[in-house]
């Protein structure tokens, strides 16, 4: 046999590939082998034309729908609800704030923020789509809409108080009509800065919705012309004279409030078209159970006073209240199910070295293993302090206590002793040391929390928790501020009885009565940790400040320096510089449960075996020690120093 030739090699290849392409291959000579080889050819160009043919056009994208027809708002409505589409339409002809007379019908008083700018920020909708708003939506952000209506209404206070030639009523809402109030000077008229109005939480809350510098202009533009008039006023000396309303005895000076325009009717709408918010407060009430959606945001609603247990503080509850709080949807793509997140945000007060300062801490609830299910009030985090409840209000009222006692001591440097077991030592160094044990002796200590910051001490044990975290950082921006210049978000707290410990100032504090913006009903929710220097263990540590016994139990430590004087007493005197040494502060306000002001035996020159002239002497020596003997000013001692209660007492009398 000899081997194929070429062509027929290259026929029994073709033939193959037309058997393979389901062609009938006859197993002749070459005619055939020439038919295939065509056939196969056509086959592969009409493969190819289809391959290479017009592709086929895309399929069409459906339409976009037709859009709703615009829903109608009656005039002087600045919204409305729209019951097919579960929606709110809000009125965009106003988007700038104006003025409006006030509720005495002066014209041109009151600030009115309006309305849709707010609820879109709030809701987290962008305002220039005008998008209606979904009721879903405004649910999930009630806790932040309530707290814009509550932050109004203490900024009113805060201007009221501050303007006013009357002290205002010390409740978040303004003065009502015909309220009798102690009245003070018109000379004591306070001002209001650009810094410390940018401060308010309302003012916050209005920084993202585009309307904050004007607001904030009007304000201070309104505050201006009052602290003028009432400036005029007290050199006339007359109360002033009314801005041509209905009544001239109404608002005198101008005085501006601010509102949102029918913010309240927005939020009474809401209450109106969701009953399960009514329904949530009464299982809390009566069943003492709360669900998770809407329950939470009814319990924590803005301005609830709270307490809470941090890390390290050994049981010792932190009062915090509530700011704001809102829900978080989540879709989770493996399952397709929306989950949900409660978001609650606190405030609390704490000290930077120099000043107390209100600070937010914000705290995360997941949803509920069962969200069909209640869960028991006592297994949240968090208790909340019911004003019905007279155990609640004691356990408020030592809060108060140690808040003042807190108060007191937290600022400058303080002279205190301290009992065992309240004493933590720090061992090493920076700003992550703590103290395991605390000393199982007492002793005293000077409390420093200012040069605490300095040596990297700070008055915090837990590790992980958000209130500590708060502190932390809280201490660091106010150290940076004080490098960079660059202001703190932080607004500072308003104690004007705190700031002096002599009795000219306390008198002076009864006569006029206590300022209806100063902080210190809020000093209840005072962190419960400080930082000082043991004398009698020659170390750092940090100070925990237990809650203060039950009144009935035991009698208060510290006396008033206007009650009689019979029984001990702790001296009182601040902290001033003598010298260029720093002396630490003597006595103060408020009870702690496990360390407390020095009680010094007074008496105890009394008993000491001298004549009669050399302790004279001695006095003298003593009293007039300070007074400019070394040719030092005034402005290094203040000549603000009370020690000796008795020999003012005797003055007072002589006089």
């Amino acid at each position: 046999d000899r081997m194929p030739g070429p062509g027929d090699l290259f026929a029994q290849i073709q033939a193959r590939k037309a058997e393979a392409d389901g062609g009938e291959v006859d197993g002749g000579g070459g005619g055939n082998a020439g038919a295939s080889n065509k056939q196969t050819r056509s086959n592969l160009l009409a493969h190819l034309q289809g391959r290479s043919g017009p592709k086929p056009s895309p399929p069409k994208k459906p339409a976009p729908p037709s859009k709703a027809p615009a829903i109608h708002i009656p005039d002087g409505k600045r919204f409305v609800f729209d019951e097919a589409t579960q929606c709110f339409a809000f009125d965009f002809t106003k988007k700038e704030p104006s003025l409006a007379s006030d509720r005495h019908g002066n014209a041109d008083i009151d600030i009115v923020v309006p309305l849709a700018p707010c609820v879109y920020r709030m809701t987290d909708y962008t305002l220039a789509k005008k998008e209606p708003v979904e009721l879903r939506r405004c649910i999930l952000k009630l806790g932040v809409l309530r707290c814009l209506s509550r932050e109004c209404k203490t900024l009113n206070n805060l201007l009221q108080s501050r303007f006013a030639p009357q002290v205002a009523i010390p409740d978040l809402a303004p003065p009502l009509d015909g309220a009798e109030t102690p009245s003070r000077p018109a000379s004591t008229v306070g001002k209001l800065e650009e810094e410390e109005l940018g401060k308010a939480r309302f003012m916050e809350l209005l920084s993202n919705c585009g309307v904050y510098q004007k607001v904030s202009e009007m304000i201070l533009e309104r505050s201006g012309r009052v602290e003028q008039r009432v400036q005029d006023a007290a050199a006339a000396g007359k109360r002033g004279t009314g801005d041509g309303g209905s009544d001239s005895n109404a608002n005198p000076f101008g005085i501006p409030q601010v509102r949102v325009d029918q913010l309240d009717e927005f939020l009474a709408e809401l209450e109106r078209l969701v009953p399960d918010l009514a329904k949530a407060r009464e299982e809390i009430t009566n069943s003492k159970t709360v669900s998770f959606y809407p329950g939470l945001g009814e319990l924590f609603c803005p301005g609830s006073k709270l307490l809470c247990h941090p890390d390290g503080m050994e049981g010792n509850p932190l009062g915090v209240s509530v700011v704001q709080s809102w829900y978080v949807e989540e879709l989770n793509k493996a399952t397709n199910k929306m989950k949900r997140r409660f978001i609650l945000v606190v405030e609390f007060i704490v000290s930077v070295g120099d000043e107390l300062v209100f600070v937010a801490a914000s705290d995360v609830y997941p949803e509920f293993h069962d969200p069909t299910r209640n869960v028991p009030l006592k297994d949240l985090s968090h208790r909340k302090l019911v004003e019905s409840s007279p155990d609640d209000m004691a356990l408020l009222q030592r809060l108060q206590q140690r808040g003042e006692f807190y108060a007191s001591v937290a600022t400058h440097n303080h002279y205190l002793e301290y009992y065992p077991h309240s004493f933590f030592p720090i061992i090493g160094g920076g700003w992550s040391n703590n103290a395991v044990r605390p000393l199982s002796k007492g002793g005293r200590v000077m409390i420093d929390v200012k040069r605490g910051i300095v040596e990297g001490h700070i008055p915090v044990r837990g590790a992980a928790d958000g209130m500590s975290d708060t502190v932390k950082e809280a201490i660091k921006l106010f150290e940076q501020s004080k490098r960079t210049g660059v202001a703190v978000p932080f607004r500072t707290c308003i104690l004007p009885g705190f700031e002096s410990h002599s009795k000219k100032s306390k008198k002076a504090l009864l006569v006029t009565g206590e300022p209806a913006d100063s902080d210190k009903c809020q000093l209840w929710q005072s962190w419960p940790m400080l930082t000082g220097f043991s004398f009698t263990a020659r170390v750092w540590g940090k100070l925990l400040l237990g809650m203060p016994k039950p009144a009935p139990k035991i009698a208060a430590p510290v006396k008033s320096p206007l009650a009689s004087p019979s029984g001990p007493s702790s001296p009182r005197r601040r902290s001033v510089v003598k010298l260029g040494v720093q002396v630490g502060a003597l006595g103060g306000e408020g009870s702690c449960g496990n360390c407390g002001y020095i009680t010094f035996q007074e008496k105890a020159f009394e008993q000491l075996v001298l004549a009669e002239d050399k302790k004279e002497l001695i006095r003298a020596v003593a009293r007039n020690a300070g007074n400019n003997a070394g040719g030092f000013g005034d402005e290094e001692v203040d000549g603000d120093i009370d020690i000796d209660d008795d020999d003012d007492d005797d003055d007072d009398d002589d006089d």
